[in-house]
Formats: structure tokens, sequence, C-alpha cells
């Protein structure tokens, strides 16, 4: 269990340099290490609802006073704790898989090399950000239908999430305003439809392979 607390503990070390050049690179920056953040956020919450409810070497009202300090986004900041109350509150908490400890390990890796790499990052252009956006939003949009399938799917049947909640989480999203809320209205639709099956592993495969592909393209420096 050492072993992934201090997994757990890094991951909350991506806060933004005073260094970074002007406020555009920061805001970058910013929102790199909130999508690594949002791509284990339920590993991370599992991982302190544990530590809360099982270990008790930490409160929750710790918690929300240490993560005011990690620099995160708000919107993700706020996803983690609302995730945890969920899992205590549901009696639903206990220790991460072999899979969800690999995630946040890589997880770590992902945010030490954002944070290394962070003044590259403030230098970079407005024309190399924008190309950056177009290739993220370029990339979500080749799994748009599974990704709306698999909200849908939560939403109504796992009711893990609201979709009044998933339209607030998706200001923290990186890709682009347009393409999210192309994904709301997919959702929406499906919703609508009564359309909510389980991914088939196929579909999840794209998912993965998807979400994986805009986390390569968030973290190149």
């Amino acid at each position: 269990m050492n072993k992934l607390l201090i997994a757990v503990t890094l991951v909350g070390l991506a806060s933004v340099p005073v260094t970074a050049q002007d406020a555009a690179g920061r805001t970058e920056i910013r929102s790199v290490a909130d999508a690594v953040h949002a791509s284990v956020l339920d590993a991370e919450a599992m991982s302190w609802a544990w530590r809360i409810d099982k270990a008790g070497d930490i409160g929750y009202k710790d918690l929300e006073t240490r993560s005011a300090k990690w620099g995160r986004g708000e919107a993700v900041r706020g996803q983690l704790l609302s995730k945890v109350r969920e899992i205590i509150n549901k009696g639903q908490v206990r220790r991460l898989t072999v899979k969800e400890d690999s995630d946040l390990e890589n997880a770590n890796a992902e945010l030490r090399a954002i944070l290394s790499g962070s003044r590259t990052m403030a230098k970079k252009s407005a024309g190399q950000r924008a190309e950056k956006q177009a290739a993220i939003d370029k990339a979500a949009r080749e799994f748009l239908e599974v990704e709306a399938k698999h909200w849908a799917w939560r939403i109504a049947v796992v009711r893990s999430i609201t979709y009044s909640e998933l339209k607030g989480y998706s200001d923290s999203w990186m890709r682009g305003v347009e393409v999210s809320d192309e994904l709301l209205a997919k959702v929406k639709v499906n919703l609508e439809s009564g359309d909510t099956p389980a991914l088939s592993k196929a579909e999840q495969a794209k998912l993965d392979a998807g979400n994986k592909k805009i986390k390569e393209i968030v973290s190149r420096v």
C-alpha cells in the first residue's frame, strides 16, 4: 500500500510553475496536466476513499484542504472530491486493482514529463498551440460515437454521473468547445432515445485507444 500512497501523492504535484513566460503557456500546461489527472480520476478517487474510510490516515476535510494546494483546475479537483464522497457514501470502498495502481504510476510519469518540459511548452507560439488543438480535436472525433454511448450508459444505467455534471466537467476537457458540444449532443440523443447499452469489447477497445492517443498528443512538449 505504501507504493500506492506515494503514487497518489505525486499526482498532486502538477502545479503551474511561476516561471512560465505567458498566460497562454500557463493555461496550456494546466490543461495538459488536468487531462492526465482526469484520465485516472476513478482510480485516484478510490485510493483516497480507501485512505479515508479504511486506512484512516486522513479525513475528508483534510483532503479538501490539501487538494486546494495541488494546482490542478477547480473542475478536475471538484470531480475528484465528488467521486470520493460518492464511493464512501455508497459503501463501495475497496483496494485498487493491479491495473489501477499501474495506471496511477503511469499518470505520475506523464506529469513529471509535463513539468520537466513546462518552460518549453510556455514558449510555444499561438500557431503551434492551434496545431496541437486541431490534432486533439481530430483524434476526439474519431471515437465520438462510442464515447457518447459510454457516457449515456454511465448516466442512465450505472448512474455514476448526471448529464448536468458531465456538461460541467466538459469545461476542463482538452478538446475544443465545438467538439465537446458535439459529444454532449450525441449523449443527449442517446439518453432521449433510451439507447444506453454498455460498450462491446471492440467499442471499449476503440474508446481506450482514442483516449490514449489524445493523452499522447497533449503530453508532447
